[in-house]
């Protein structure tokens, strides 16, 4: 779906070596990433269920062969659903509120 296609375009740029899609993660490998400099990948997914109370995603981050160096952060993500090509996307987690 929309997560492969985006994260095989990170990996077409370079910005990923490879990655590896579970039931609810993403694992992204890195050639490397430096202390001094911040690291952002975007990719887009797909909400398979509806879901009321989004919470924030916590991503983390260690070096592979050596696990004890490691980082984490939560992160919230704004949610969007597209109705058709053409059309403004909607925001489904903050939708506006119609006057009475």
């Amino acid at each position: 779906g929309a997560a492969r296609r985006a994260l095989e375009a990170r990996r077409l740029d370079g910005l990923v070596k490879r990655y590896e899609l579970g039931d609810s993660r993403v694992d992204l490998y890195l050639e490397e990433m430096h202390v001094d400099k911040e690291t952002c990948i975007e990719f887009n997914v797909t909400r398979e269920h509806d879901v009321r109370s989004l919470q924030a995603a916590n991503s983390e981050v260690f070096e592979y062969y050596a696990p004890e160096r490691k980082g984490s952060v939560a992160t919230s993500y704004v949610v969007e659903e597209y109705l058709a090509p053409d059309l403004e996307p909607v925001d489904t987690v903050n939708p506006p509120i119609d006057p009475v």
